[in-house]
């Protein structure tokens, strides 16, 4: 396994802030939410998977889960063939969450590949269209203070007939 676009792999979110690393004592403590992102190179290919898993159980998070759940509905309808890009970033406004602190989406294949659907390019959001045949790592996150943040990224086909979820990996429920 390597991590081809990651630079963390495994961190507790912050209660405090939306996009930070916890910064306690180093150590996971019961009721944090721990991030996990991962890639894997096979044939050539790169293909991601990202989790957030509660420490000890996650009755403080189950709202937060549901919200991300609401979330990843919204973005997935939005992963239709010919679609603009753009209704990536709308499915957060669509779910009332801010802005995510990092690409909603972006091209899998040999690297970095196009698009790249973030709120820092709208123009490229706006241009950009899904196309059949394009494999987006599309990601959600959603963060609540005092909490920390749930964040999950899948490996999407888009068709002809629509998303395809290529991630098999399980994502605690709430």
């Amino acid at each position: 396994m390597s991590t081809p676009s990651n630079q963390d792999v495994a961190w507790v979110t912050s209660r405090d802030h939306p996009w930070r690393l916890a910064s306690r004592d180093g150590h996971v403590h019961d009721g944090d939410l721990v991030a996990f992102s991962a890639g894997v190179l096979a044939g050539g290919y790169i293909g991601e998977v990202g989790r957030t898993w509660p420490a000890g159980g996650g009755a403080g998070a189950t709202a937060l889960y549901r919200r991300w759940e609401s979330l990843w509905d919204r973005l997935i309808a939005a992963c239709q063939p010919d679609a603009g890009a753009r209704g990536l970033l709308a499915a957060y406004a669509a779910s009332g969450e801010p802005d995510p602190p990092m690409p909603v989406a972006r091209g899998l294949g040999m690297g970095f590949d196009p698009p790249l659907i973030s709120t820092q390019l709208p123009q490229t959001a706006t241009d950009e269209r899904l196309e059949p045949g394009m494999v987006l790592a599309v990601t959600g996150y959603v963060w609540e203070p005092g909490i920390g943040a749930v964040f999950g990224r899948e490996a999407v086909l888009i068709t002809a007939d629509g998303p395809e979820v290529l991630t098999a990996s399980p994502m605690w429920r709430a």
